[in-house]
Order: C-alpha cells, then sequence, then structure tokens
C-alpha cells in the first residue's frame, strides 16, 4: 500500500509536466475581428422530449440582425403533423428588445429547476450577447415554476406567436 501511494506521490509532479497547462476561454477566443455578416445569435429556445402524447421538439433561434428561426419535428396535438420550418426577419431593434427584456428579467442569472415532474417535455434556454466573440449563459427546467421563469416564458412565448402568427 505505501508504495503505491509513494508511486503515485512521485509521479504527480511529472503529470503536470505532460498536460499543457488549462487556459481560459478568453485566451483561446480569436481577436477583434471585421463583421460584415452581423448574425449572431442571441438566443435559443428548445423544448424537446415526450408527454403523454409523443415526442416533442420545438426550435427557435433569433439572431441580433433580426433574422428568426422556428421549427418543430413530428409529434402529437397542438402541433401535429410531419415537422415544420419556417424563417422571418424582425428589426434588430425588436430582437434586441427581447434581449434586452430578458435580462432585465433575470435570464443571465437563472440557474437549472430540477422540479420533480412527469411527462413534460424540457424546455433549454441559452442568452447571447449578440456579438462576435459573445459568452452564453443556458438554462434549463420542465415547467416555469417560478414568477420569474413564468415571466421569461410568456416573453419568448409571445415573441414567437406575434413573429410566426401562422405557424
Amino acid at each position: 500500500m505505501i508504495r503505491v501511494l509513494l508511486g503515485a506521490a512521485l509521479a504527480l509532479p511529472f503529470y503536470f509536466l505532460l498536460v499543457p497547462a488549462a487556459r481560459p476561454l478568453e485566451a483561446a477566443a480569436p481577436a477583434s475581428c471585421n463583421n460584415p455578416l452581423p448574425q449572431e445569435p442571441i438566443l435559443v429556445h428548445d423544448t424537446t422530449g415526450f408527454s403523454l402524447g409523443g415526442p416533442i421538439h420545438i426550435h427557435f433561434s433569433l439572431y441580433a440582425n433580426g433574422l428568426a428561426t422556428l421549427a418543430h419535428g413530428p409529434g402529437p396535438g397542438l402541433i401535429g403533423g410531419d415537422g415544420k420550418a419556417d424563417f422571418t426577419s424582425v428589426t434588430p431593434a425588436e430582437a434586441m428588445g427581447l434581449l434586452q427584456d430578458l435580462i432585465a428579467l433575470g435570464a443571465y442569472n437563472q440557474c437549472d429547476l430540477d422540479d420533480l415532474v412527469a411527462d413534460l417535455p424540457l424546455t433549454t434556454v441559452t442568452v447571447f450577447r449578440g456579438l462576435t466573440d459573445a459568452r452564453a449563459h443556458t438554462f434549463s427546467f420542465w415547467w416555469a415554476s417560478t414568477p420569474q421563469l413564468l415571466a421569461m416564458e410568456d416573453r419568448i412565448q409571445t415573441f414567437i406567436q406575434t413573429t410566426f402568427p401562422n405557424f
């Protein structure tokens, strides 16, 4: 036993010589670039999983230049059918307005909520800064069980319904 511990203790310093030091993400980020194509994501909202009616997948993404995409896979109930995808544009001000509303509601500080649930798909929200070298914050929940989450989810769903009225 002592030989094993001694061997491990002696080998440990050599391990750090072989493994390169971890670098922060900022050090690995590219230098500032010219941005002739300003299509940086600002929001990704996914709802994926199973319900009593079957599988559900809904994907919404929004970009700083106003591009909005919405897709759903084949599924039960209100989103039934063979699956569908669409895209449209809103003004950059409208897109950034949604991001600012979510930030004001605490989206950058929201943590995962792991409530015990059955037969609900998982919703995952990722908010970005809308810049070329953007950091993001992601959180997931089974259902909007807090007033803060409910307000964020309501704001996102209202934006989707307004942007894609015939989807």
